[in-house]
């Protein structure tokens, strides 16, 4: 295997970051064709522009629903259009376990216990009837899944309106007597996410009764330890 070298004592040129092997921002290693004494050069990759600034809070969470981008942070919901400018659209609790869903032409939002609905005109609070406390919430299927926070049981709203939601239509994640930490939507699938493992429920299409519409599919022993410990790339979860 070959011996790279990443940091070492060089000489610094603005006009040629490959050949300043110390400067490791922004670059990556990069092998040369041939026989020649330099095997490697660092290649630059594209760094970050500020397109808007939201103050000095930090951002509790980013997604994407209703073909927009949608930012919460210091207490506000933010919408991001397609050229980079954020408009605020209301204001929300200001929790580092937040997060963000759509729903048809709703956005929806979960922080500090608290679920929240943007109808494209004013941020409302549903009533979530089950229970007073959300965990977190995402969408699977048509329908927005609210879990309870520091809880087992979970619930849906109709489909395709995120801010009805019935008392009945809810079922509790209790395979493992530990309790829900946060929910994610997975291939289709809704994953419960717990403290010492996690359940795979899906939809139920030939249900007759809306309170029966999710049915509990597997148990894995793996959990979540704490909330921002998961990150979805692509199709895959970390």
């Amino acid at each position: 295997m070959p011996r790279v070298t990443f940091v070492n004592a060089s000489v610094q040129d603005d006009q040629n970051i490959a050949a300043s092997p110390a400067r490791l921002l922004n670059v990556y290693p990069s092998p040369v064709a041939g026989e020649g004494r330099t095997t490697y050069i660092l290649r630059s990759v594209p760094g970050q522009t500020a397109v808007d600034d939201i103050g000095d809070a930090p951002v509790r969470a980013m997604g994407r629903a209703n073909g927009k981008n949608w930012l919460v942070g210091d207490g506000k919901l933010f919408e991001i259009d397609t050229i980079g400018r954020v408009t605020q659209r209301g204001t929300v609790a200001d929790d580092d376990q937040t997060t963000i869903a759509g729903n048809y032409s709703d956005t929806t939002v979960v922080s500090g216990g608290n679920y929240y609905l943007w109808d494209g005109s004013s941020v409302t609070q549903p009533t979530t009837k089950t229970f007073s406390a959300v965990g977190s919430h995402c969408y699977v299927g048509g329908y927005t899944v609210l879990t309870e926070r520091n809880g087992k049981r979970f619930q849906w709203s109709t489909r395709g309106d995120a801010s009805t939601l019935d008392a009945l239509d809810f079922a509790s994640a209790e395979q493992v007597d530990d309790d829900i930490v946060r929910a994610i939507e997975f291939r289709g699938a809704l994953l419960l996410m717990k403290e010492t493992s996690t359940e795979t429920w899906v939809i139920d299409p030939d249900a007759t009764d809306r309170a029966n519409r999710f049915f509990y599919s597997g148990t894995t022993n793996t959990g979540l330890q704490a909330f921002n410990l998961l990150v979805r790339f692509d199709d895959s979860l970390f």
